[in-house]
């Protein structure tokens, strides 16, 4: 198994376990008279799970074509892992947040912290395994645009040639302030 593979495989089953365990284990939000308990971090993790995982995969894809360096698959494998054993780690055992006569129990960490965890995978997702320099000019985007030559920009200051054509001045006796004649 290449290293990509394997490493984005080590990335993505690293942030399901980790939302496994959030879902099982992570404090319950409990509100009202009756103290009702709410399995929230069931309710919404599986959703940054899922755009965690889209973030991996779409640099996997975006990455087939390119030759991008293994190091950069190991340090996504390992900093996407190390991330989400945060997660996990922070939203079972943060305390939760009390308000009211009628203790409410908000677990504000197994809310939040996964959705800090989505936005960092993403970002490291897109910029560990960015494309190297050179190959990006060779993308199908940048082969149209190049197979277009591009029309000659104006210099600032100066008329644009098509849009203000010059006056043909007429060399004669008569003419002595360089104005064309009328």
């Amino acid at each position: 198994m290449e290293p990509r593979y394997r490493w984005s495989l080590v990335a993505v089953v690293t942030i399901w376990f980790s939302v496994l365990l959030t879902s099982l284990f992570a404090p319950d939000f409990v509100s009202g008279s009756q103290q009702e308990h709410i399995k929230v971090a069931a309710l919404t993790n599986w959703l940054w799970g899922a755009i965690s995982t889209v973030g991996v995969l779409r640099a996997l894809r975006a990455a087939r074509t390119l030759e991008v360096r293994d190091g950069a698959w190991v340090m996504l494998g390992i900093a996407v892992s190390v991330l989400w054993v945060a997660v996990a780690a922070v939203s079972i055992a943060a305390p939760v947040l009390e308000t009211g006569s009628d203790p409410t129990q908000i677990p504000l960490a197994a809310l939040l912290s996964p959705i800090v965890a989505t936005l960092f995978t993403r970002y490291l997702a897109e910029f560990l395994v960015e494309v190297p320099v050179g190959k990006a000019e060779r993308s199908p985007r940048h082969e149209k645009e190049r197979a277009a030559p591009a029309a000659p920009q104006p210099v600032e200051g100066e008329p644009h040639p098509e849009r203000h054509p010059q006056p043909e001045l007429h060399e004669g006796p008569d003419q002595t302030d360089g104005v064309p004649w009328s």
